[in-house]
Order: structure tokens, then sequence, then C-alpha cells
């Protein structure tokens, strides 16, 4: 039957002239050789690239699992160097861009090429470190600095949301709170291998709910904390796959729909404490977590304006944080500024 039906559709319109019949059915034909052509990659990276790529990273993170914690990030950081600087050459010709423009210094060329080199290599050791949180927290390589704004809001028996940043290596945060008592739901974007999904989700196991970005994840986010009154983590610096990344603004109007304006409007009708955080790499695999104050939010009673005055006042916390921390920014390579 589905034979049949695809001759059909491929079949030119009766009455055509021999030429236009022709171009019909070429095009059909055309047509027809595209969508096997989609399907087919979609197939081989179902079951050929998908299961590979995740037996090679299954495999790799299990013998490396074993190693001291500097080798295995040492080793990432020759790895995010090769990738960074000899094959990802538009990620790296757009980090570098980037850099000299929002660098709060001025930088010379040799400045900015050796700051590339010191995010690639930042990069491959968060590759290296993604899984090994839990061995980084055991072995005091996480210092946190700030743990009473949470603990204030906690006892307050106020929600609280968690507005983080991808830098460094932001996965430490995660296990610090489930070691320290503050579980959590998360937003979280799978990969698109199914296999480092599932590596991902038990590597996390215990620190809380995964949330998808969804409408599913944003009605359960906001029954967290209006109606559960609990605690939710976003990261404000989101990647949008055909947009791009959407915050900080660097001077660029405001989404309407971005995780940046779904903190104000999450914030705004729970009644939380909005809480900033960052992690930043301080030598190789030693990392600072550090929480800072509530950020207070206008309110006047004005939706629009208060969404309005409330991105620019946490755009303009976000801002200086990242700009001077631009080497250890993991989103660096995908800012389009131009």
């Amino acid at each position: 039957m589905i034979a049949r039906g695809r001759a059909a559709s491929n079949r030119p319109p009766a009455g055509l002239l021999p030429g236009a019949r022709f171009r019909a059915l070429t095009t059909a034909l055309r047509r027809g050789a595209q969508l096997d052509r989609r399907r087919w990659r979609t197939w081989r990276q179902y079951w050929i690239r998908d299961p590979a790529i995740g037996a090679l990273l299954f495999g790799l993170h299990h013998v490396t699992r074993a190693l001291p914690v500097d080798w295995r990030s040492a080793i990432g950081s020759a790895g995010g160097v090769l990738f960074g600087r000899y094959l990802d050459h538009p990620g790296n010709a757009r980090a570098r861009r980037n850099y000299l423009r929002l660098s709060p210094t001025p930088v010379s060329e040799a400045e900015a090429d050796a700051a590339m080199t010191r995010m690639w290599t930042g990069f491959g050791r968060l590759a290296a470190e993604w899984l090994i949180a839990d061995r980084l927290w055991r072995a005091g390589r996480v210092e946190v600095v700030g743990l009473h704004h949470l603990a204030e809001a906690r006892d307050a028996g106020r929600p609280h949301l968690m507005m983080g940043l991808h830098l460094a290596n932001w996965e430490v945060f995660g296990m610090a709170m489930y070691e320290l008592g503050f579980p959590g739901k998360y937003t979280y974007l799978p990969p698109p291998n199914r296999f480092l999904h599932r590596m991902f989700l038990r590597a996390r196991k215990g620190w809380g709910k995964p949330l998808p970005p969804s409408f599913a994840g944003s009605r359960e986010a906001w029954r967290t904390l209006v109606e559960e009154r609990g605690a939710l983590v976003i990261w404000v610096d989101d990647f949008i796959r055909g947009v791009g990344v959407t915050a900080p603004l660097f001077g660029r109007p405001a989404l309407p729909r971005s995780n940046l304006s779904n903190i104000v409007r999450l914030t705004l009708a729970s009644e939380a404490a909005l809480l900033p955080f960052f992690v930043e790499r301080l030598n190789r695999a030693r990392f600072r977590l550090t929480i800072l104050p509530e950020v207070q939010l206008a309110r006047s009673g004005d939706s629009a304006a208060d969404l309005a005055e409330n991105t620019r006042r946490i755009d303009a916390l976000i801002t200086p944080i990242i700009t001077a921390r631009l080497e250890q920014w993991f989103l660096l390579p995908y800012l389009r500024l131009e």
C-alpha cells in the first residue's frame, strides 16, 4: 500500500504538455529522493552513529574514571585544544571575535589567541569532568561561598529560584546542593544522543528532578514554586536552537520567551527568593561556587513595565560576571552579535 501510494503521488497530473509533464515528474522524483535521504540519515544516526558514539564515550568514561582527577582533567584539556583550535574553526573564530569585542579591558591579537587556548583547555576539562562531579566534591575541590543566602530563604519557608550561569563546570553546583542538603528541580536540555543523556541522568541521580524544555516542564516549574513552595534551578544564559544565546543581552533586545523572561515571570508570580549563583575554575580541577544575595525585583503592578525593568536588572547583574570570565563561559563560541 505504501509503494502504491508513493507511485501515485509521484505521477504527474494529466493534461499537461509533454515538457511540463517531464518537469513535474523530475520534481516528484527529486522530492522522493530527498525524503529517502532524510529517512536514511535519521535511521543511520539513530541505529549506527548514536550507539557508536555512546559506546565510545561510555568506555572512555569508565576506563578513565579510575584515574586521578587531575589526570582525567588534563586529558580533557588536551582534547579541548585539539578540537577547538584545529577542528572547530567557525566556533573558534566566533569566540575570538566575541572575546575581542566583550573583553572589559583592551586586548591585543596575541592576547586573544592565548585566551582562546585557555578557553578550549577549560572546555576540554569540562567535558572530562562532567560525569565525575561526585569525585570533585569528595576530594574537597569545591569551595562554597554565600551558602547562608540559600539557607535563609529555606529556613524562612520561602520558595527559591536558583539562577545559574554556564561558567567553568556548573555541574559541581548540583552535586554541592545534593551533598549540602538542598535538593531541587532543575531545567535540563537533553543532548541529542540518547546514550549520553542516560549517562548524564545517572551521574545526576539524587540531585533532583530534571524538567524538560516543554510546556509540561514549564507547568511543573510553576507548580514547584507557587504550589509546592520548593526549589527550582534555571540557567539564565540559555541557548535556543535556531535562535542562539539569549542572555546576557549585550545591547540586543530581550526575547519575550527565554529563560531570562521566564525567570522574571516565575519569581514575580511565586514571591520566590531569586538567588543567582555561578561556578568559576580556580586552578585545574578546583572550583569556587558563589551564591549571591537575593535579587530585589520591581513590583509596581504594571506587568509589562515590571518585566522590562527586572529583565534590565538581571542583565546588568550577570553581564559583568560573564565578561570578567569570558574564557570560562561555555556559550562564547555560540554567541552571535553580528
